[in-house]
């Protein structure tokens, strides 16, 4: 399986991206099948009841743009990848599990496959101004069962 991210990656570690969760839909091509491409389409973050730094929510004309290009391109969403964020080394381990809100949410959606991206930015006193890192990426389904996927150019 290939993932094209469309430079979500570029973006999640971004220095104005600390304070708040980013978010995306992926679509595939052609679902269960072993040449399949899956595709990260970012979406605006507005939050769960206006809080985009816990919690992430699209957008609801952005998501409706986003569903008519889908439609469009005759793909077929099948979840979505959020990040985590983290300022410690110790938080950025508790982050590579799927929360209680991010299960509910998932389930609401009926969302088939999600992923976690942990961004590991420097704390205030440190390194001050330096972009993110990704720590991991964590897939899993919308009962957080952990998914082992092999992904190409992560």
């Amino acid at each position: 399986m290939r993932i094209e991210w469309h430079g979500f990656l570029d973006e999640v570690v971004k220095l104005e991206r600390a304070t708040q969760e980013s978010c995306a839909w992926i679509f595939s091509e052609k679902p269960f099948c072993g040449d399949d491409v899956l595709h990260v389409v970012e979406v605006k973050n507005v939050g769960i009841k206006g809080d985009p730094k816990f919690s992430f929510a699209p957008d609801p004309k952005e998501f409706a743009k986003i569903k008519a290009m889908a439609k469009k391109s005759q793909y077929t969403r099948i979840g979505n990848v959020h990040t985590h964020n983290a300022f410690t080394d110790e938080q950025a381990v508790e982050q590579m599990k799927p929360s209680d809100i991010d299960l509910k949410y998932a389930r609401r959606f009926n969302d088939v496959i999600r992923s976690i991206i942990v961004v590991r930015f420097h704390a205030k006193d440190s390194a001050v101004g330096q972009p993110g890192v990704i720590q991991g990426i964590v897939w899993h389904d919308q009962y957080g069962n952990i998914l082992d996927l092999e992904v190409e150019n992560i």
